[in-house]
């Protein structure tokens, strides 16, 4: 039997629970959009920051120019980079 290639929707949601997921794990308190449509896909808190993030997957990720938005590519592999990149991990005083 052979197996069925994922979706682009698919594709599309895996990488988005992999960013939430690294997120998470670097303490943001992280919120997925549950419509088909919107600005952003993940919006995040942390340190009295609040930050939109648009997933894009794929080997050739591409996006459009969005005002004061992260973006997060993400590889076939699962690896995840930040454009621009997240704030630093300092703590805040």
């Amino acid at each position: 039997m052979a197996v069925r290639p994922l979706s682009t929707s698919d594709i599309g949601a895996r990488a988005e629970l992999l960013v939430c997921a690294l997120l998470i794990s670097l303490g943001y308190q992280v919120f997925r959009n549950v419509s088909p449509a919107g600005p952003a896909d993940i919006v995040v808190f942390k340190n009295g920051k609040w930050l939109s993030i648009d997933c894009k997957a794929g080997r050739n990720a591409r996006y459009r120019k969005c005002l004061a938005m992260h973006k997060a590519l993400v590889t076939d592999a699962g690896q995840i980079s930040f454009d621009p990149p997240l704030p630093s991990r300092q703590q805040k005083k």
